[in-house]
């Protein structure tokens, strides 16, 4: 994970594979974020998404987003709409893990705001 919005607005993550062009099958993999020690978002990721390396993939809450459910910017960056979430929430201590298919945490990011 690289950027996660303290408004509770998205989540960036990226593939930091360094091996070549490889892209990672994100089917099955999950978002999950706990405010003050509770699990209040969970975002599943759709089947068959490939996350290429080195290039960013927003995770913007449904509040925050147009129709669309993936947006490819000309940037590289692609947006995924969590349809799901109004928000990802925001709290005094949040903790955002990404989990694979297994739910083996792959990455966290621990926000603590006074």
């Amino acid at each position: 994970m690289s950027y996660v919005d303290r408004t509770g607005n998205s989540i960036v993550i990226e593939n930091t594979s360094t091996l070549g062009n490889s892209t990672v099958d994100m089917t099955g993999w999950s978002l999950r974020k706990t405010i003050d020690s509770k699990c209040t978002s969970i975002y599943k990721f759709p089947d068959n998404f490939n996350a290429k390396s080195r290039l960013p993939v927003r995770i913007i809450a449904r509040n925050t987003s147009k129709k669309e459910s993936t947006i490819t910017r000309r940037d590289g960056e692609t947006i995924l709409i969590a349809d799901t979430l109004p928000a990802w929430g925001i709290g005094k201590h949040a903790t955002t893990q990404l989990l694979d298919e297994r739910e083996d945490e792959q990455s966290i990011y621990i926000q603590t705001f006074a």
